[in-house]
Protein backbone atom coordinates (compact mmCIF):
# COMPACT_ATOMS: atom_id res chain seq x y z
CA UNK A 1 0.00 0.00 0.00
CA UNK A 2 2.74 2.64 1.11
CA UNK A 3 4.41 1.43 -2.01
CA UNK A 4 1.49 2.34 -4.06
CA UNK A 5 1.46 5.76 -2.56
CA UNK A 6 4.65 6.48 -3.63
CA UNK A 7 4.12 6.10 -7.33
CA UNK A 8 0.86 6.96 -7.31
CA UNK A 9 0.45 10.72 -10.16
CA UNK A 10 0.19 14.03 -7.66
CA UNK A 11 -2.78 16.23 -9.08
CA UNK A 12 -1.08 19.05 -10.28
CA UNK A 13 -1.36 22.30 -8.21
CA UNK A 14 -3.07 25.41 -9.88
CA UNK A 15 -0.25 27.94 -10.83
CA UNK A 16 -2.33 31.19 -11.47
CA UNK A 17 -1.71 32.52 -15.18
CA UNK A 18 0.76 35.02 -15.69
CA UNK A 19 -0.12 38.11 -15.51
CA UNK A 20 1.83 39.24 -18.96
CA UNK A 21 -0.97 37.01 -21.00
CA UNK A 22 0.20 37.49 -25.17
CA UNK A 23 1.10 41.31 -24.16
CA UNK A 24 4.86 40.87 -25.00
CA UNK A 25 4.72 38.45 -28.08
CA UNK A 26 1.96 41.10 -29.31
CA UNK A 27 3.99 43.72 -28.93
CA UNK A 28 5.48 46.25 -30.89
CA UNK A 29 8.31 48.58 -29.82
CA UNK A 30 7.62 51.95 -31.33
CA UNK A 31 10.55 53.09 -33.64
CA UNK A 32 12.85 55.42 -31.83
CA UNK A 33 13.13 57.88 -34.16
CA UNK A 34 9.36 58.65 -33.32
CA UNK A 35 9.88 58.51 -29.68
CA UNK A 36 12.91 60.91 -29.57
CA UNK A 37 12.44 62.64 -32.93
CA UNK A 38 15.98 61.60 -34.22
CA UNK A 39 17.63 58.35 -36.06
CA UNK A 40 18.28 56.06 -34.18
CA UNK A 41 21.92 56.07 -35.72
CA UNK A 42 22.17 59.33 -34.47
CA UNK A 43 21.44 59.10 -30.78
CA UNK A 44 24.21 56.11 -30.88
CA UNK A 45 26.97 58.81 -32.62
CA UNK A 46 25.69 61.05 -29.96
CA UNK A 47 25.81 58.69 -27.00
CA UNK A 48 28.95 57.65 -27.57
CA UNK A 49 30.46 61.15 -28.06
CA UNK A 50 28.65 62.14 -24.34
CA UNK A 51 29.99 59.08 -23.24
CA UNK A 52 33.89 60.35 -23.69
CA UNK A 53 33.17 63.73 -22.22
CA UNK A 54 31.54 62.96 -19.20
CA UNK A 55 34.19 60.39 -18.83
CA UNK A 56 36.78 63.46 -18.72
CA UNK A 57 34.58 65.07 -15.47
CA UNK A 58 35.23 61.96 -13.52
CA UNK A 59 39.01 61.87 -11.56
CA UNK A 60 39.67 58.66 -9.29
CA UNK A 61 40.95 60.09 -5.25
CA UNK A 62 42.89 57.70 -3.10
CA UNK A 63 41.32 57.53 0.77
CA UNK A 64 38.59 59.23 -0.10
CA UNK A 65 36.80 58.13 2.68
CA UNK A 66 39.89 60.09 5.09
CA UNK A 67 38.25 63.44 4.47
CA UNK A 68 35.13 62.41 6.42
CA UNK A 69 37.47 61.74 9.13
CA UNK A 70 39.56 63.42 12.13
CA UNK A 71 43.68 61.75 12.46
CA UNK A 72 42.23 59.97 15.49
CA UNK A 73 40.01 58.48 13.15
CA UNK A 74 36.85 59.15 14.27
CA UNK A 75 34.29 61.07 12.38
CA UNK A 76 34.20 64.84 11.77
CA UNK A 77 30.45 65.45 13.24
CA UNK A 78 29.68 68.89 10.69
CA UNK A 79 28.71 65.95 8.07
CA UNK A 80 25.93 64.69 10.51
CA UNK A 81 24.71 68.56 9.54
CA UNK A 82 24.97 67.48 5.40
CA UNK A 83 22.22 65.24 4.71
CA UNK A 84 23.58 64.56 0.76
CA UNK A 85 27.02 64.02 2.20
CA UNK A 86 25.94 61.18 4.31
CA UNK A 87 23.82 59.89 1.75
CA UNK A 88 27.36 60.00 -0.20
CA UNK A 89 29.11 58.50 2.05
CA UNK A 90 26.41 55.80 3.39
CA UNK A 91 26.35 54.50 -0.84
CA UNK A 92 29.78 54.84 -1.61
CA UNK A 93 30.62 52.52 1.64
CA UNK A 94 28.29 50.15 0.69
CA UNK A 95 30.65 48.75 -2.15
CA UNK A 96 32.62 47.44 1.07
CA UNK A 97 34.40 44.21 0.51
CA UNK A 98 35.18 41.20 3.07
CA UNK A 99 37.59 42.86 6.71
CA UNK A 100 37.09 46.46 5.55
CA UNK A 101 36.24 47.88 9.01
CA UNK A 102 36.83 51.30 7.91
CA UNK A 103 33.48 50.87 5.48
CA UNK A 104 31.70 49.09 7.76
CA UNK A 105 31.73 52.07 10.61
CA UNK A 106 31.32 54.51 7.78
CA UNK A 107 27.71 52.38 7.02
CA UNK A 108 26.97 52.41 10.48
CA UNK A 109 27.76 56.05 11.38
CA UNK A 110 26.14 57.46 7.57
CA UNK A 111 23.03 55.46 8.65
CA UNK A 112 22.31 56.11 11.86
CA UNK A 113 22.24 60.06 11.42
CA UNK A 114 20.33 59.37 8.34
CA UNK A 115 17.35 57.56 9.67
CA UNK A 116 17.38 60.49 12.80
CA UNK A 117 17.11 63.41 9.84
CA UNK A 118 14.98 61.69 7.09
CA UNK A 119 11.46 62.78 8.38
CA UNK A 120 12.65 66.58 8.01
CA UNK A 121 14.26 66.40 4.40
CA UNK A 122 12.52 67.91 1.72
CA UNK A 123 11.89 65.82 -1.22
CA UNK A 124 13.76 64.54 -3.67
CA UNK A 125 16.72 63.67 -1.08
CA UNK A 126 13.72 62.43 0.97
CA UNK A 127 12.79 59.81 -1.40
CA UNK A 128 16.40 58.97 -2.14
CA UNK A 129 17.17 58.69 1.43
CA UNK A 130 13.91 56.14 1.88
CA UNK A 131 15.07 54.33 -0.96
CA UNK A 132 18.97 53.59 -0.23
CA UNK A 133 18.01 52.67 3.66
CA UNK A 134 15.52 50.24 2.24
CA UNK A 135 18.02 49.19 -0.37
CA UNK A 136 21.50 50.40 -0.76
CA UNK A 137 22.46 52.56 -3.78
CA UNK A 138 25.24 49.72 -5.44
CA UNK A 139 22.26 47.06 -4.81
CA UNK A 140 19.70 48.35 -6.76
CA UNK A 141 18.37 47.80 -9.84
CA UNK A 142 20.03 49.66 -11.88
CA UNK A 143 17.99 50.85 -14.38
CA UNK A 144 14.96 51.11 -11.84
CA UNK A 145 17.09 53.77 -9.65
CA UNK A 146 18.23 55.26 -13.00
CA UNK A 147 14.60 56.14 -13.88
CA UNK A 148 14.17 57.77 -10.68
CA UNK A 149 17.00 59.43 -10.84
CA UNK A 150 16.41 61.04 -14.12
CA UNK A 151 13.62 62.32 -13.15
CA UNK A 152 14.44 63.89 -10.37
CA UNK A 153 18.14 65.45 -11.61
CA UNK A 154 17.66 68.57 -13.59
CA UNK A 155 14.41 69.51 -11.55
CA UNK A 156 16.10 69.43 -8.09
CA UNK A 157 19.87 69.84 -9.05
CA UNK A 158 21.15 73.30 -8.46
CA UNK A 159 23.96 72.85 -10.53
CA UNK A 160 23.31 69.85 -12.72
CA UNK A 161 25.50 69.15 -15.94
CA UNK A 162 23.35 68.88 -19.20
CA UNK A 163 25.44 66.35 -20.72
CA UNK A 164 25.27 63.98 -17.87
CA UNK A 165 21.84 64.58 -18.08
CA UNK A 166 21.27 63.96 -21.37
CA UNK A 167 23.62 60.99 -21.72
CA UNK A 168 21.26 59.74 -19.32
CA UNK A 169 18.59 60.02 -20.89
CA UNK A 170 19.43 59.17 -25.00
CA UNK A 171 21.39 55.86 -22.56
CA UNK A 172 17.97 55.07 -20.93
CA UNK A 173 15.77 54.86 -24.25
CA UNK A 174 18.55 53.27 -26.52
CA UNK A 175 18.41 50.39 -24.03
CA UNK A 176 14.70 50.13 -23.29
CA UNK A 177 14.16 49.68 -27.22
CA UNK A 178 16.52 46.41 -26.86
CA UNK A 179 14.63 45.10 -23.73
CA UNK A 180 11.84 45.49 -25.42
CA UNK A 181 12.56 43.53 -28.44
CA UNK A 182 14.29 40.83 -26.73
CA UNK A 183 10.91 40.43 -24.11
CA UNK A 184 9.56 39.88 -27.76
CA UNK A 185 11.68 37.70 -28.54
CA UNK A 186 11.93 35.32 -25.38
CA UNK A 187 8.46 35.37 -25.03
CA UNK A 188 7.92 33.81 -28.57
CA UNK A 189 10.46 31.15 -28.09
CA UNK A 190 8.62 30.39 -24.38
CA UNK A 191 5.29 29.89 -26.28
CA UNK A 192 6.97 27.64 -28.52
CA UNK A 193 8.62 25.61 -26.56
CA UNK A 194 5.63 25.12 -24.33
CA UNK A 195 3.16 24.34 -27.09
CA UNK A 196 5.86 21.25 -28.01
CA UNK A 197 6.76 19.91 -24.68
CA UNK A 198 2.64 19.82 -24.12
CA UNK A 199 2.66 20.10 -20.33
CA UNK A 200 -0.40 21.61 -18.59
CA UNK A 201 1.29 21.76 -14.82
CA UNK A 202 4.37 24.31 -15.26
CA UNK A 203 4.20 27.74 -14.53
CA UNK A 204 4.38 30.29 -16.81
CA UNK A 205 6.96 33.11 -15.88
CA UNK A 206 8.71 33.85 -18.43
CA UNK A 207 8.73 37.09 -18.23
CA UNK A 208 9.86 37.39 -14.63
CA UNK A 209 13.05 34.87 -15.30
CA UNK A 210 13.71 37.63 -18.12
CA UNK A 211 13.60 40.13 -15.55
CA UNK A 212 15.93 38.14 -13.45
CA UNK A 213 18.52 37.84 -15.69
CA UNK A 214 17.95 42.05 -16.92
CA UNK A 215 18.70 42.68 -13.22
CA UNK A 216 21.99 41.10 -13.67
CA UNK A 217 22.90 42.10 -17.07
CA UNK A 218 20.96 45.01 -18.29
CA UNK A 219 23.73 46.81 -20.61
CA UNK A 220 23.39 46.23 -24.49
CA UNK A 221 26.98 44.48 -24.89
CA UNK A 222 25.36 41.68 -22.43
CA UNK A 223 22.48 40.84 -24.98
CA UNK A 224 23.60 37.14 -25.39
CA UNK A 225 23.92 36.62 -21.54
CA UNK A 226 20.73 37.79 -20.95
CA UNK A 227 19.24 35.70 -23.06
CA UNK A 228 20.72 32.82 -22.57
CA UNK A 229 20.32 33.12 -18.71
CA UNK A 230 16.63 33.78 -18.84
CA UNK A 231 16.23 30.39 -20.97
CA UNK A 232 18.41 28.81 -18.22
CA UNK A 233 16.10 29.80 -15.85
CA UNK A 234 12.53 28.85 -17.38
CA UNK A 235 14.26 25.69 -17.93
CA UNK A 236 15.02 24.99 -14.35
CA UNK A 237 11.41 26.13 -13.41
CA UNK A 238 10.09 23.78 -15.82
CA UNK A 239 12.43 20.75 -14.20
CA UNK A 240 11.63 22.51 -10.68
CA UNK A 241 7.61 22.07 -11.19
CA UNK A 242 7.90 18.16 -12.82
CA UNK A 243 10.06 16.90 -9.63
CA UNK A 244 7.94 19.29 -6.98
CA UNK A 245 4.40 19.14 -8.23
CA UNK A 246 3.99 16.50 -10.70
CA UNK A 247 6.31 13.66 -11.66
CA UNK A 248 6.25 10.08 -8.74
CA UNK A 249 9.50 9.61 -6.80
CA UNK A 250 9.79 6.84 -9.45
CA UNK A 251 9.78 9.54 -12.69
CA UNK A 252 11.77 11.70 -10.43
CA UNK A 253 14.47 9.04 -10.59
CA UNK A 254 14.50 8.16 -14.06
CA UNK A 255 14.58 11.83 -14.74
CA UNK A 256 17.82 12.27 -12.91
CA UNK A 257 19.50 9.53 -14.69
CA UNK A 258 18.60 10.43 -17.96
CA UNK A 259 19.62 13.93 -17.16
CA UNK A 260 23.42 12.95 -15.85
CA UNK A 261 24.04 10.68 -18.73
CA UNK A 262 23.12 13.71 -21.08
CA UNK A 263 22.50 11.55 -23.65
CA UNK A 264 19.08 11.07 -26.12
CA UNK A 265 19.44 7.62 -26.20
CA UNK A 266 18.18 7.32 -22.56
CA UNK A 267 14.90 8.98 -23.62
CA UNK A 268 13.74 5.18 -23.22
CA UNK A 269 13.67 5.03 -19.72
CA UNK A 270 11.64 8.17 -19.39
CA UNK A 271 7.64 8.18 -19.07
CA UNK A 272 5.75 9.73 -22.30
CA UNK A 273 5.05 12.72 -21.12
CA UNK A 274 8.70 13.65 -20.09
CA UNK A 275 10.71 12.41 -23.08
CA UNK A 276 9.66 15.81 -25.50
CA UNK A 277 10.39 17.54 -22.73
CA UNK A 278 13.77 16.04 -21.79
CA UNK A 279 15.27 16.29 -26.13
CA UNK A 280 13.81 20.02 -25.89
CA UNK A 281 15.93 20.42 -22.78
CA UNK A 282 19.42 19.08 -24.30
CA UNK A 283 18.56 21.18 -27.57
CA UNK A 284 18.49 24.38 -25.96
CA UNK A 285 21.60 23.34 -24.36
CA UNK A 286 23.04 22.59 -27.76
CA UNK A 287 21.73 25.92 -29.07
CA UNK A 288 23.21 27.51 -26.09
CA UNK A 289 26.72 25.98 -26.99
CA UNK A 290 26.46 27.15 -30.45
CA UNK A 291 25.57 30.84 -29.82
CA UNK A 292 29.34 30.88 -28.20
CA UNK A 293 32.78 30.98 -29.93
CA UNK A 294 34.24 27.57 -30.42
CA UNK A 295 36.68 28.20 -27.57
CA UNK A 296 34.79 28.85 -24.73
CA UNK A 297 31.82 26.29 -25.60
CA UNK A 298 30.99 23.84 -22.99
CA UNK A 299 31.54 20.05 -24.72
CA UNK A 300 28.32 17.62 -23.43
CA UNK A 301 31.34 15.40 -22.47
CA UNK A 302 32.00 17.56 -19.53
CA UNK A 303 28.02 18.22 -18.21
CA UNK A 304 27.73 14.41 -17.73
CA UNK A 305 31.41 14.73 -16.11
CA UNK A 306 30.27 17.71 -13.87
CA UNK A 307 26.56 16.74 -13.59
CA UNK A 308 28.23 13.33 -11.17
CA UNK A 309 30.09 15.84 -8.74
CA UNK A 310 26.41 16.66 -7.35
CA UNK A 311 27.90 17.80 -3.85
CA UNK A 312 30.44 20.89 -5.53
CA UNK A 313 29.12 23.92 -5.69
CA UNK A 314 29.26 25.72 -8.24
CA UNK A 315 31.42 28.99 -8.75
CA UNK A 316 30.18 32.30 -8.93
CA UNK A 317 29.05 33.58 -12.53
CA UNK A 318 31.88 36.25 -14.39
CA UNK A 319 30.14 39.12 -15.51
CA UNK A 320 30.82 37.83 -19.16
CA UNK A 321 28.93 38.01 -22.34
CA UNK A 322 28.85 34.69 -23.10
CA UNK A 323 28.00 33.04 -19.33
CA UNK A 324 30.09 29.37 -20.47
CA UNK A 325 29.58 27.95 -17.04
CA UNK A 326 25.96 28.02 -16.92
CA UNK A 327 25.52 24.79 -19.24
CA UNK A 328 26.21 23.05 -16.46
CA UNK A 329 24.42 24.31 -13.56
CA UNK A 330 21.03 22.65 -15.04
CA UNK A 331 22.12 18.83 -14.36
CA UNK A 332 23.86 19.62 -11.21
CA UNK A 333 20.69 21.27 -9.74
CA UNK A 334 19.04 18.48 -10.81
CA UNK A 335 21.01 15.56 -9.61
CA UNK A 336 20.90 17.42 -5.92
CA UNK A 337 16.94 17.92 -6.16
CA UNK A 338 16.67 13.92 -6.66
CA UNK A 339 18.83 13.06 -4.11
CA UNK A 340 17.21 15.53 -1.78
CA UNK A 341 13.96 13.72 -2.54
CA UNK A 342 14.80 9.83 -2.57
Amino acid sequence: MASASCTAPKTAPEFHPTVWGDFFINYEPQPLQACMLRPEKWMRERSDQLRKDVSQLFDAFDDVFNKFKHRDESFIIDITNDPKGLLSLYNAANLLTHNEEALQEAILFSRHHLELMKSNLKSPLAEQVSRALQIPLSRTLKRVEALSYILEYNVHEQRYNPLILELAKLDFNLLQHIHQRELKTITQWWEDLSNDIGLDYIRDRIVECYFWSYSMYFEEEYTRARMILAKFFMLTSLLDDTYDTHATLEECRKLNVAIQSWDESDISVLPDYLKNFFLKVMSNFVEFENELEPHIRHRNAYIRKVSIWSAVAPPALPRSASLPILSWLLPLATVRRCRARG
